[in-house]
């Protein structure tokens, strides 16, 4: 599959950028919740978003439907940062909010190709050959 020259070359200099100006030891000392805020809930988010593209569209296999709730899973966690700062949200919460959206963001770059990559599993060369000999 060939790489999307805006998606491949936008989303890692903001992911620098986002960890470059986090502080370590905040992120660190909230290790356990961003990670469980993160990874958890995309994995979640994913499989319940392909569940009901699964339920939506019948004849879509499950590994496609896993492949699209992982493309439309992850949240922009810049947006919630910036509401959160024009609200006035503790300090120790945007960290959360930053670091969540870091793991977040990188959680959601491994989903896709992981769901892309099942789906390239559950297609043989026997089951096309057999589809298309088929007379009916």
């Amino acid at each position: 599959m060939p790489q999307q020259p805006g998606l491949g070359g936008q989303r890692q200099p903001l992911l620098y950028s986002a960890a470059v100006n986090m502080p370590a030891t905040d992120f660190r000392r909230d290790l356990r919740t961003i990670g469980g805020l993160a990874v958890l809930l995309v994995v979640v988010t994913t499989l319940g978003a392909g569940w009901l593209a699964h339920l939506l569209v019948p004849d879509l296999g499950w590994p496609t439907a896993f492949a699209i709730g992982a493309v439309i899973s992850p949240t922009d966690a810049v947006a919630a940062t910036s509401v959160g700062r024009k609200l006035g949200l503790p300090a120790r919460l945007l960290t959360l909010l930053e670091g969540e959206g870091l793991v977040n963001d990188a959680s959601a770059l491994v989903l896709p190709r992981s769901a892309i990559a099942a789906l390239a599993a559950s297609v043989s060369v026997w089951s096309v050959a057999g589809s298309s000999c088929s007379p009916w």
